[in-house]
């Protein structure tokens, strides 16, 4: 018995021949250019024989590879619709989020009973992953996004922006008679696999470097939050997920510079799915309570 293609280099190669290139396909995997080519190589060693030619101008697809991409659009048509009607014969009262985890714990979580009071016959199922969502495969009714504008095929409702700059605690601010710039020098560098290039960028915009010897590798935000919560150090940090603890100083953001990322947080679903009211009532609600966000933070 042959196995088939692992689905992710199935799908690299069929957004990858849809969009026209690799760099379109990472866009929408929420994955990097390099991994889709990494995952159209392993595609190719299993068939034997290569399915796209590269050169300067991009990619073309050869007969095989034209083949190939024209059956598994159809099987992917054949999966949405088998996901389409499992999705009808599920409770019509479940809607199932899916996060990346830092936002579901630092963001979500403390405003949850606020959407289960805005929509109390809800069966709210929480997930994360580290990558965005995948509609085509996953069963998700909402997905939180990262990107940098609305994606085809969906419906996407803008929450915020992305801003990031060091944050501590006010205790180890404190100990450093409440320079900032002292107690950046002298503390421990707090980063996550994610953001490590967010400290150089941001070191680059006030002229200044970090020793290798200073810095702690945690593997996500939410550690580094947590380190810098109980005083071990700076982590870059985005000041919009973080309310709770500004707003009661157990964490500060001592420097005015803000990094400004390209992408965005946006709430979305499958177009063909805005209008259902469940679906409908929590999407409003998340812009609702982005707009809270945004005005407590320019406060």
């Amino acid at each position: 018995m042959q196995y088939l293609p692992a689905f992710r280099a199935l799908h690299a190669f069929e957004a990858t021949v849809r969009l026209g290139s690799m760099s379109a396909a990472a866009r929408e995997l929420n994955v990097t250019p390099g991994a889709v080519s990494r995952q159209i190589a392993a595609l190719e060693e299993q068939v034997g024989t290569g399915l796209l030619e590269r050169n300067r101008q991009g990619i073309e697809v050869n007969l095989r590879g034209r083949k190939l991409h024209e059956g598994i659009s159809k099987a992917f048509e054949m999966l949405n619709s088998a996901m389409d009607e499992a999705r009808s014969r599920h409770d019509t009262r479940a809607v199932t989020i899916n996060l990346f985890p830092t936002f579901a714990i630092q963001w979500l979580m403390p405003r949850l009973e606020l959407l289960h009071d805005h929509a109390p016959q809800t069966n709210l199922r929480i997930q994360t992953c580290l990558r965005g969502t995948d509609f085509a495969r996953d069963d998700i009714d909402i997905g939180i996004e990262i990107v940098e504008g609305p994606r085809p095929g969906l419906h996407m409702r803008l929450l915020f922006g992305r801003a990031f700059t060091p944050i501590c605690a006010q205790h180890l601010l404190e100990q450093y008679g409440g320079d900032p710039m002292v107690a950046l020098m002298r503390s421990h560098i707090l980063y996550s696999d994610l953001h490590r290039e967010k400290w150089e960028t941001w070191g680059h915009m006030l002229g200044i470097g970090f020793d290798e010897s200073r810095m702690i590798r945690f593997e996500n935000s939410t550690l580094a939050y947590q380190a810098a919560r109980e005083g071990a150090g700076f982590a870059i940090g985005q000041p919009v997920l973080l309310q709770n603890d500004l707003s009661v100083r157990r964490l500060v953001t001592p420097f005015p510079q803000r990094l400004q990322g390209r992408r965005c947080y946006y709430a979305a679903c499958r177009e063909d799915r805005k209008d259902e009211p469940l679906i409908r009532t929590v999407m409003e609600w998340l812009v609702e309570q982005s707009a809270e966000s945004r005005l407590a933070l320019a406060a």
